[in-house]
């Protein structure tokens, strides 16, 4: 090796070492990450996810679903991945257990909780999503990204410190579907979104596709309850405080008029009896009051 050629590898590493935002990503030997999606990392400049930098995802459409398949893959890998929820979207029940899912207080715990993540280097891929770096912000994040080796993604506008940056939309054609006996769209089995990587001397463009999963419990207020379609308010009800005494809460209510009159006289509705019969008898004699 010549000694030109020496001293350009060892400004490089200097420069690494001092600036990690100032080497293009496509001139790095470090690992990616892969995200297990073949386009995408076909058009990420080193193959994957870049370690010891930040990405940025510009959201547009299919960004978290991209990102979650990324994490899973990264996961069933043998390695730890962590997904910071900033903004409090994300249901638990439905989260995949290989991913493990923080869920701040609020947007400065966020960030400082990615920055010690980060600075700790236990974690092979990093995705903070419901905040939005600004400022210095996004500088501090990239150096504990360097100082720890992960691969750090974060979802946002565009930021000058990003190594990465990353922006999909959903295509106009973008959902494939089953038909019904008419003909007719049923059932979404995959999406399309368009994809843009940009890096310094990099920029790259790719149609990824993913299956679509349906939900299994569609009509559910949450996975931890019953289905309840069909089944009367007054079983519902009985069958859930016998159950459990907070899960009455979660019920329909029973119907407002009672399978019996109430006996006595209600507190509070002598005064307003008479006004009742003159102008609903009805009702007087339904509630058995007067």
């Amino acid at each position: 090796m010549s000694a030109a050629a020496q001293q350009l590898r060892d400004l490089r590493a200097i420069l690494d070492a001092k600036f990690p935002d100032a080497t293009p990503v496509p001139h790095r030997n470090a690992a990616s990450v892969a995200t297990g999606i073949g386009a995408l990392d076909a058009i990420l400049p080193s193959g994957g996810l870049p370690r010891g930098r930040l990405s940025l995802w510009a959201p547009g459409g299919g960004a978290t679903a991209m990102l979650r398949a990324a994490a899973v893959t990264t996961a069933r890998a043998g390695e730890r991945v962590l997904w910071i929820d900033g903004a409090g979207t994300v249901t638990g029940a439905w989260w995949p257990a290989e991913v493990l899912l923080l869920k701040p207080a609020g947007r400065v715990e966020a960030l400082r909780g990615a920055e010690q993540v980060l600075r700790a280097g236990g974690f092979a891929l990093v995705v903070l999503t419901g905040v939005d770096p600004t400022g210095t912000e996004p500088v501090r994040l990239s150096r504990a990204a360097s100082e720890g080796g992960a691969a750090f993604v974060a979802v946002g506008a565009a930021a000058a410190s990003a190594a990465v940056k990353i922006g999909s939309r959903i295509a106009s054609d973008a959902y494939r579907w089953t038909r019904d006996p008419r003909g007719e769209p049923a059932l979404a089995t995959s999406a399309s979104a368009e994809v843009r990587v940009t890096s310094l001397g990099w920029h790259r463009r790719a149609r990824v596709t993913l299956p679509v999963v349906g939900d299994p419990v569609p009509s559910a207020l949450s996975v931890l309850l019953p289905d309840r379609r069909g089944v009367p308010a007054r079983v519902v009800a009985r069958a859930a405080a016998d159950r459990d005494p907070f899960a009455a809460f979660a019920a329909p209510a029973p119907a407002l008029v009672p399978d019996e009159p109430i006996t006595g006289t209600p507190i509070g509705v002598t005064p307003i009896a008479s006004h009742l019969k003159k102008a609903r008898p009805g009702l007087v004699r339904a509630l058995g009051v007067g």
